[in-house]
């Protein structure tokens, strides 16, 4: 960690040398979490107009150092990135499972069902659209994929985690403008 832009955030910087964060503290964990969903999407890098994950990083690890002098306030701001951005990358990995509810992304990332709401709603966002939306995506990936041609379009659309085939036929129509076995044709010829 670049010491002078950790210090710019920390009221004891002193405090920063051998600092240790263990990975079992709440900090630690989001912290874990948030660094391993940037790092998986590729997105440390900091993009115009947007708020930096890596300032949001920054600030966690200041935040949870000064916390050990009793004196700091929480980055409210960088905690609530780092929860949506671990929640996204989490329904993500589960979005198969067809039992995925918003009660548990909220559980997986540590915080209360409510706040997880909120913190959706700050970026015009739900948890179960994020679900649904995730589960859509990667059917139609798939549907266009060469290697899942002898898998029917109801097998693809249980693996990703819909209990429901017409739940998915109406949802996909609703996000692709066309039904599945069109979006297949289309992208396969088949």
């Amino acid at each position: 960690v670049p010491r002078q832009i950790l210090w710019e955030r920390m009221r004891h910087p002193e405090g920063a040398r051998g600092t240790r964060i263990p990975g079992t503290s709440h900090i630690g964990k989001l912290l874990s979490g948030y660094i391993m969903t940037l790092w998986r999407r590729g997105e440390t890098e900091q993009k115009a107009g947007d708020p930096s994950a890596m300032d949001h990083l920054f600030s966690l690890v200041a935040y949870e150092i000064d916390r050990r002098h009793g004196d700091a306030a929480l980055p409210r701001r960088a905690v609530r990135a780092g929860i949506y951005a671990c929640a996204v990358s989490y329904i993500g990995e589960a979005h198969g499972m067809p039992e995925l509810t918003p009660r548990n992304v909220a559980h997986a990332v540590g915080t209360s069902l409510r706040t997880l709401q909120n913190i959706f709603a700050e970026r015009q966002d739900a948890i179960s659209r994020h679900i649904q939306n995730s589960r859509i995506t990667t059917v139609a990936r798939w549907l266009a994929d060469p290697a899942m041609r002898e898998q029917t379009i109801g097998q693809l659309a249980f693996m990703a985690g819909f209990c429901e085939l017409s739940h998915f036929t109406h949802a996909f129509v609703r996000a692709y403008n066309g039904t599945p076995g069109a979006w297949r044709r289309r992208h396969l010829g088949k």
